[in-house]
């Protein structure tokens, strides 16, 4: 009799542990679902014609001798913004002085730091955006772009007319200009997949946009105001949590493009990018969530829950483990673990875009299960290493 009522409370305890997970990973699909529905819709409140042009600097970190800021420069002098509205800068760290030199040669403005200290992208944002404000130099605005960026010749205009609005904080639509392998398409994919749920899924629903690495636009004087580089952390990402705390809405430009012709495969960039984003999700989040909530502060409870929530490919990885697990001991509960996974995939595909539907998707597919595996591993390599 001890052992039966030890059997039943075993079974008990597996059932209760069952749907506790599933509900987790329920709730986090059903928040992936929502948003991805919602990106759905097409905006047709596009913001009119600015009754008059605003004048932007373009700020670019440069960390290494990239001959690939020479694309973006030659890019940039070709807009058909008024030449004499905008300015581009170039902040260089570690680069060799002929690169400088013929930076300069191409009508780039040089800003060189003269900290010694631990060289970071917010760092040098920082510098350059209080250099020219010492200096006296003004500006309404601020892009923030990386080297090997290019952008459309109507970018400026069309961000003109969004800052003549009353947006301090826009995030455009960046993409990837060459897709060469399998691996790479599936990178782009997953970076749609992003814009679709914590970009425009969120601003037509009528929360704040997340920011990625370049393609951002602030007015300078709220930039200067709110960068912070004293804390350990992503540029954009602390960026993001400081102006979401102080309820400032970060508007998202789903036809205004950003072209990124990056290698992560290749220079490596891609491991460090999935490795330490994940470092921000252990955080006092549970505790801040319904201090948020309280003060009704939308946009910063989402991203508290966002930092909650399993990531896309850990959610994959475990809603795959408890279907197979489940399908070899009991296969009636494995069931509902089979339609979430379904219901999952079939709401990641239905976030690609037309563009990046070709012959290269079906062998990016049968990649995936190893790249999720890779990128997982990664993050649990990168937490038991901090």
């Amino acid at each position: 009799m001890e052992t039966l009522s030890s059997l039943m409370d075993n079974e008990i305890f597996i059932l209760w542990l069952d749907a506790i997970f599933f509900f987790i990973f329920l709730a986090t699909t059903l928040y992936i679902l929502i948003f991805i529905v919602f990106s759905k819709k097409k905006r047709k409140d596009e913001y009119p014609k600015a009754l008059k042009k605003y004048k932007f600097c373009i700020l670019i970190a440069l960390n290494c001798n990239d001959e690939d800021i020479f694309i973006t420069i030659k890019n940039l002098i070709k807009l058909s913004y008024p030449r004499d509205m905008y300015d581009i800068y170039i902040i260089p760290t570690n680069v060799d002085e002929s690169i400088i030199q013929r930076i300069a040669n191409l009508s780039a403005k040089i800003i060189v730091p003269t900290y010694k200290e631990t060289i970071t992208k917010a760092k040098s944002i920082e510098y350059a955006v209080n250099y020219l404000s010492d200096s006296g130099i003004y500006y309404d605005a601020c892009v923030i772009l990386e080297s090997g960026d290019t952008i459309d010749e109507n970018f400026l205009m069309k961000v003109n007319d969004a800052y003549y609005c009353g947006c301090v904080a826009i995030q455009t639509h960046r993409v990837t200009k060459y897709i060469n392998s399998a691996e790479e398409e599936l990178i782009s994919i997953s970076k749609e997949i992003n814009n679709a749920i914590f970009r425009k899924g969120h601003t037509n629903i009528g929360l704040s946009s997340a920011l990625m690495e370049a393609g951002m636009i602030f007015d300078i004087k709220l930039l200067q105001k709110y960068i912070n580089t004293t804390n350990p952390g992503i540029f954009e990402k602390q960026l993001e949590n400081t102006l979401l705390k102080k309820r400032i809405y970060i508007e998202y430009l789903d036809d205004v493009y950003i072209y990124n012709s990056v290698n992560y495969i290749k220079d490596g960039r891609m491991h460090h990018k999935y490795s330490s984003r994940k470092g921000i999700r252990f955080s006092a989040s549970p505790v801040l969530l319904p201090i948020a909530l309280l003060n009704n502060n939308w946009d910063y409870s989402d991203k508290l829950i966002q930092k909650i929530l399993p990531s896309r490919y850990l959610l994959i990885l475990l809603i795959a483990l408890f279907a197979i697990i489940s399908s070899l001991t009991n296969w009636t509960m494995s069931i509902k673990w089979w339609a979430l996974l379904i219901i999952l995939i079939i709401t990641f595909i239905s976030a690609i875009p037309d563009y990046l539907v070709n012959n290269k998707l079906f062998k990016s597919i049968l990649l995936f299960p190893f790249i999720v595996i890779k990128i997982v591993s990664l993050k649990i390599f990168y937490i038991f290493s901090k």
